[in-house]
């Protein structure tokens, strides 16, 4: 054997394969360990020696002689080769984790192994999917007084994340701290991993914190997994900032890369601001990262879900000219959502250009063209396309069958559905839930209740039904009035913990539907008692019920019931309780009912409405009761914010408008002929009044009325558009007066305190400058950079508001670029941030949204911006822009000095030239008899100075320390109430405005209606006396 091995040996170094050929007869497993063993220090030849003996058959290679190369391999750090063979024991040789253990255990001292073998084993075992003999390899190891290392736990944790098994990865986690390993920085990302896993963001970032403080600094993937959780959860001010500071934290190691931007763009496009996400591309671009296919994936699917379908094909042709080609899934998404429109036609055309660019389809692609040609009518066209894709074997799942199965039930050819299912069985596709559930329902909703539990008890021994399954059931139940077996079933599921809503509204249906109401109320109450359970639908079933029966006043006793569990009453409450008061009662209550419903948030249901409600308020008091379709504009604008694009309140509701069709004439009150200065041009479009001359000067109303040249039942619509438009404005100058109030009552109520307070501040700084002390935000240093805090509003429909401010804000940056100094700005109001995001040569240094009301919270966050600012020296002066609140009819645009305090009234730039705003609010800020004053002169309000020999008890600096703060938050505080106050104030004055207007219009295109009605009467007339004459 010795001379064997020897001639081996001299062989295998010079590769003479034929030789080893020959002595192949010789060999053993003793043998091949010992020629392994020998080639320790040429695991290459080792490897090779292993591979061709493995090519030979009729001599299987024990698990020692295996062992052996693995030891070789690890030695020599070839880990990828040993996880290799470790994977084909396990799964090509069948054996177990422990048994290859054992064998790495038995010759771990022959061949004088090291500790990183068993690792090795713990991530092959992971990549097998052998999670549990990982672990079990793991408690082996420590039982021999064999410890892995934290690479190898951090392996099996990665593992358990990926299967999703979360709680077993804490209680691992605990393992590992009670062993005494200390952390690293995998071990960290797994941790930081899984609590943004559980949408646990501030757990995730505490967990960031204790490894910095652990001197472990973090790398991209550790901020692309918090930035990217704190995206999922709706947190993007989070994921923009640790962007912003990721060099400071990783010491200038890691900088944002293409994972980082895509993350930011996604959250950006799940809060529906895909503009913002495409701001974010750019600035991806600019910053040298070069955007992928998921950049342009997330924008593409966030405009088609939009509706802006267009937005979403020009970001395909920019992906093009990018060198990008769209996958599959830009394909997909852009289909489905041409589908979910009804234009077949153009998802042909992309379909068609996804073939040529052979960009070949999934399995998602064909389901989804199979549902969009169902769900537009075109049902044999997807049965011959699944026919053919069938045939070619493209589709391995069972998707596309359950769209049809599910079509084929809701149509009721359950015939159809069962040979579908029949021939799913032949091509080797097993039914799922979706499949069984969709018969099952089918059968219940047809009354076959027998063979709903039929099909159930075959799906029994395959599958384990959900709750989707158990409620298709007992809706049967309660079709076939088998209440008592519908209970017991309720029973058994609460036993289960698989209840929910929809579970309990089917039975207390089935109740209502026996006329048992006893029970139906009972279980009401029972579902109370869970507090989980009870919702609109709930109450709708059992106040439809009562109206059946006639008992109307029960109905609104539990109606009013809902609202005080605060619940709101949809319109299909509404439909039920006015269509059974009009059967029940007098004309006045239903008018009261409706006006109480509306009061309380509900939105008509235009059909009741017009056939019921409309008719009772009577055509001739339609002016003097047009104070009902008020309050429902005004319940329906307190319940929806305005937004650009269409308002959809609810299917077939009364208000469905656009924000440009809301009238604002706020100027002055234009002649209704000169459409040119129309905002609603839109709204009275297409029969839009022909323009007159009128002299810019004189802008008087033409006494003639102006012919319209359209017909008669054009111009009712458009009598009627305007009537509705006069109404929404109304209900907004009515919202907007109610909230004016509170807020100029928090202006006035703030202003002694905030005056008294910079009072203060300046005496103390007065006194203070002879003193030694270091007070940041009181130093005045030559001007280089001025930070601008523009505070706007984040509506329209104001009339000047906005622009006003905006104008003030150009104004300043031109004076500034004149006197040659650089600028940043501090955008606050979507206003703002809209108007500088659409202008990329202004320097902004952050946007921030304003609220309908402002709180210390708000003002926090954006003096903690502007106290960084200056106390890094980034700026040298921080100036605050607002709307200053005069009156209900006047208001300023204002320039506030904030930052520094200077007891002199003025800031010099580097050359000595006074950099201060001609219009500073700040040294105008004085009060006389209880009013205030705008004179610049006068800078202090007239209370006493401080002694000039005053002495401080404490430490000035500690003072000034404790005060400045305040001093920010509450001068930025009073910004944004002045501003919210001015904003209220402008939008209650234009909606008046455009009330007068919008009523002037009506009577115009009234008088316009009568007389072409009357010319049609008199034209008839006339034809009638000439045939009359004729005959004569």
């Amino acid at each position: 054997e010795d001379i064997v091995f020897r001639a081996i040996c001299v062989n295998l170094k010079h590769r003479r394969w034929k030789f080893l050929d020959q002595v192949f007869p010789s060999l053993t497993n003793a043998l091949v360990s010992r020629v392994v063993g020998e080639f320790q220090n040429s695991p290459q030849l080792a490897l090779e020696f292993y591979d061709w003996f493995g090519e030979k058959k009729g001599f299987p290679l024990s698990l020692t002689s295996r062992c052996a190369l693995i030891h070789v391999l690890v030695k020599s750090r070839r880990f990828d080769d040993a996880l290799s063979i470790m994977e084909k024991l396990i799964h090509v040789n069948g054996m177990t984790p422990m048994e290859v253990l054992d064998g790495l255990l038995d010759s771990y001292e022959i061949c004088k192994s090291c500790p990183a073998v068993f690792d090795a084993l713990v991530r092959a075992c992971t990549r097998c999917g052998a999670t549990e003999g990982a672990y079990l390899v793991i408690k082996k190891l420590r039982m021999e007084g064999r410890l892995v290392t934290i690479h190898a736990w951090n392996n099996f944790l990665s593992q358990l994340l990926k299967l999703n098994e979360i709680a077993r990865f804490w209680n691992m986690y605990k393992e590992i701290i009670s062993y005494g390993y200390i952390e690293n920085l995998n071990t960290f990302n797994l941790v930081v991993y899984a609590l943004c896993k559980e949408c646990k963001l501030l757990e995730a970032i505490s967990t960031f914190y204790r490894m910095l403080k652990s001197g472990i600094l973090p790398n991209i993937v550790t901020f692309n997994m918090i930035i990217d959780g704190a995206c999922r959860v709706g947190g993007i001010e989070l994921a923009l900032k640790l962007v912003e500071k990721m060099g400071v934290m990783s010491e200038n190691f890691v900088s944002p890369n293409t994972v980082t931007y895509n993350s930011i763009i996604n959250g950006f496009c799940k809060l529906g601001k895909v503009a913002f996400a495409e701001e974010v591309l750019n600035d991806m671009i600019k910053a040298g990262v070069k955007p992928d296919v998921r950049s342009y994936a997330a924008m593409i699917d966030g405009y088609a879900r939009g509706g802006c379908l267009e937005e979403a094909l020009r970001l395909c042709d920019e992906m093009v000219e990018r060198g990008l080609m769209p996958n599959t899934v830009v394909y997909n998404s852009i289909l489905h959502w041409l589908y979910s429109e009804g234009d077949i036609g153009g998802s042909s055309l992309v379909l068609s250009d996804m073939i040529d660019k052979h960009v070949f389809p999934d399995q998602f692609t064909y389901s989804t063209l199979i549902q969009g040609l169902c769900r537009n009518g075109y049902v044999m066209q997807a049965f011959k396309f699944h026919c053919q894709i069938m045939e070619k074997n493209v589709i391995e799942d069972t998707f596309s069958h359950n769209i049809l199965i599910n079509y084929l039930c809701k149509s009721n050819d359950l015939s159809g559905a069962v040979q579908l299912v029949g021939s799913m069985f032949i091509r080797g596709l097993i039914p799922d839930l979706v499949t069984y559930g969709a018969l099952i329902d089918g059968y219940c909703k047809e009354g076959k209740l027998g063979s709903a539990v039929w099909v159930y008890e075959k799906m029994k021994v395959e599958k384990k039904p959900n709750i989707v399954i158990y409620n298709s059931i007992l809706n049967g139940l309660c079709k076939e009035m088998s209440m008592d077996a519908a209970r017991r079933m309720i029973d058994s599921l609460k036993s289960l913990g698989l209840p929910d809503a929809i579970t309990y509204n089917t039975l207390i249906n089935g109740y209502c539907s026996c006329g048992n109401m006893d029970e139906a109320f009972s279980l009401l109450m029972e579902m109370r008692k869970v507090g989980r359970f009870v919702n609109t639908v709930t109450y709708n079933t059992l106040i439809n019920f009562l109206c059946k029966c006639g008992c109307i006043q029960q109905a609104k006793e539990l109606t009013k019931r809902m609202v005080l569990e605060g619940l709101i009453p949809d319109f299909i409450t509404y439909t039920m309780l006015i269509t059974c008061s009009a059967k029940n009662c007098s004309a006045d209550e239903v008018i009261e009912l409706h006006d109480s419903m509306v009061l309380n948030g509900v939105v008509p249901y235009q059909q009741t409405y017009q056939a019921i409600v409309r008719p009772l308020l009577g055509e001739e008091n339609e002016e003097t009761r047009g104070t009902y379709q008020v309050k429902i504009q005004e319940a329906t604008i307190q319940r929806l914010p305005l937004q650009k694009g269409p308002i959809k309140i609810a299917p077939g509701s009364i208000v469905t408008m656009s924000c440009s069709n809301l009238t604002m004439w706020v100027s002055s009150k234009p002649s209704l002929s000169d459409t040119s200065s129309l905002s609603f041009r839109s709204f009275i479009s297409p029969f839009q009044l022909p323009s007159q001359s009128s002299t810019p000067g004189n802008p008087s109303r033409s006494s003639s009325v102006t012919p319209v040249h359209c017909g008669l039942r054009e111009l009712r619509d458009r009598i009627d558009s305007v009537k509705n438009t006069q109404k929404i404005t109304e209900a907004m100058k009515l919202v907007a007066a109610a909230k004016v109030r509170r807020a100029q009552e928090a202006v006035v109520n703030g202003r002694p305190f905030s005056e008294s307070l910079v009072e203060v501040l300046y005496n103390i700084n007065e006194q203070l400058q002879t003193e030694d002390i270091d007070a940041p935000l009181t130093n005045v240093r030559p001007v280089k950079k001025v930070a601008l805090v523009v505070v706007t509003g984040d509506r329209g429909l104001c009339g000047g508001f906005n622009n006003a401010i905006i104008k003030k804000a150009e104004a300043r940056i031109a004076e500034l670029k004149q006197l040659g100094l650089d600028y940043t700005i501090i955008s606050v109001g979507k206003k703002g941030n809209s108007y500088f995001i659409r202008r990329p040569y202004i320097p902004v240094d952050r946007f921030l949204d304003g609220s309908s009301l402002p709180t210390a919270k708000e003002a926090q966050a954006i003096a903690d911006d502007v106290f960084s600012l200056f106390v890094s020296e980034e700026v040298d002066k921080v100036e605050l822009l607002y709307t200053k609140f005069v009156s209900l009819v006047k208001s300023d645009p204002v320039i506030h000095t904030l930052l520094p305090l200077s007891p002199k009234g003025e800031i010099c730039d580097v050359n000595g030239v006074c950099v201060d705003a001609a219009e500073d609010e700040f040294f105008r800020l004085t009060t006389r008899e209880g009013k205030l004053t705008v004179e610049r002169e006068v800078m202090r309000t007239q209370t006493a100075d401080f002694s000039p020999i005053l002495q401080f008890e404490q430490d000035p600096v500690q003072i000034l320390d404790a005060l400045l703060p305040l001093y920010l938050n509450s001068q930025v505080l009073r910004a944004l109430q002045e501003s919210l106050a001015s904003e209220l104030a402008a939008r209650m004055s234009a909606m008046s405005n455009a009330t007068d207007n919008a009523q002037e219009l009506k009577k115009t295109l009234s008088i316009v209606y009568n007389r072409q009605r009357q010319a049609k009467i008199t034209g008839e007339i006339l034809e009638i006396v000439a045939g009359a004459n004729a005959l004569v």
